[in-house]
């Protein structure tokens, strides 16, 4: 377990989205001013610059990097940084794999308010990864990620289509399979 790891206060929980922008102003930041910014102490730059160096948006994978920045931001108890050092639990990078570990990171992270640590652990809630199963505890978290993420809604398209943890609704389903598939879910295609 990763012991400095503490539920998102103040300092980390606001620093960055809320006071310079919402979370695509950190996807498209350039390296130099993301690294500037990171290494003076803020830790949601540095949440984004961990994202970056475990292979997110496009870039080279380098897990030393990314579990360094990742740890940095955690500690500062910024919740992005808590998302992303649980992504890099969940899939080994850095360190080794850990889904019980990486669930409790995701959930300290959504409770923060990291959308796509909800969307984790709600993934790993519906699947019994690292935690029990329980789709019913996975739909509250896949309705927040289907905002946003297509895997989210594919999977919360198919609890409605079997009534599995909501009542049993094949029109939503189909509506939700078809925003997923537009928005490039290929299982929902």
């Amino acid at each position: 377990m990763i012991q400095a790891v503490r539920s998102p206060g103040a300092r980390g929980a606001t620093q960055g989205v809320e006071l310079l922008g919402p979370a695509e102003f950190w996807a498209t930041l350039p390296m130099l001013e993301l690294k500037r910014m990171a290494h003076g102490g803020n830790g949601r730059a540095q949440a984004e610059l961990a994202w970056r160096h475990a292979g997110g948006n496009g870039h080279d994978c380098k897990p030393a990097e990314a579990l360094r920045w990742a740890l940095s931001s955690a500690e500062l108890e910024c919740a992005a940084g808590m998302g992303v050092l649980g992504w890099l639990l969940h899939k080994g990078l850095g360190l080794p794999r850990d889904d019980a570990e990486a669930a409790r990171l995701f959930a300290i992270a959504a409770a923060g308010g990291s959308a796509l640590a909800g969307f984790a652990l709600g993934r790993m809630r519906y699947f019994g990864i690292g935690v029990a199963r329980d789709v019913a505890a996975a739909v509250p978290l896949l309705r927040r990620g289907a905002k946003y993420f297509p895997e989210a809604m594919e999977l919360l398209a198919r609890c409605h289509f079997h009534g599995r943890g909501v009542a049993e609704d094949r029109d939503a389903a189909r509506r939700l399979w078809r925003r997923a598939a537009k928005a490039g879910n290929l299982e929902a295609s």
